[in-house]
């Protein structure tokens, strides 16, 4: 059963913290989960269990990445994510509806 978010074009910018380890600067992914989720939550309604992201991305201006939402009734998404510089900054944007 698919179920439709109103096409979120949801591209939203947000700072993530980077961290400094062995010389490459990664980006703190847990600042975008929270922010993808309560952006849905709000948006849609619908009680979101969890929204994952890579955990060891190098912060690289242009790179992109990819964040699965899943909801409570286990419809699932994804987010494709673009780092816009080398500090942190990110858009956002959900990939299609949520599917079971």
């Amino acid at each position: 059963m698919l179920r439709r978010l109103p096409v979120l074009a949801v591209a939203f910018a947000s700072l993530l913290l980077v961290a400094l380890g062995c010389g490459e600067e990664k980006l703190d992914t847990s600042q975008l989960e929270s922010q993808i989720e309560k952006t849905i939550a709000g948006r849609t309604g619908f009680a979101i269990d969890s929204v994952r992201c890579p955990d060891d991305i190098k912060a690289e201006k242009g790179a992109t990445f990819r964040c699965t939402i899943t909801t409570t009734r286990g419809d699932r998404a994804v987010a494709n994510v673009t780092q816009t510089d080398d500090k942190g900054g990110v858009t956002w944007k959900l990939a299609g509806p949520l599917a079971r």
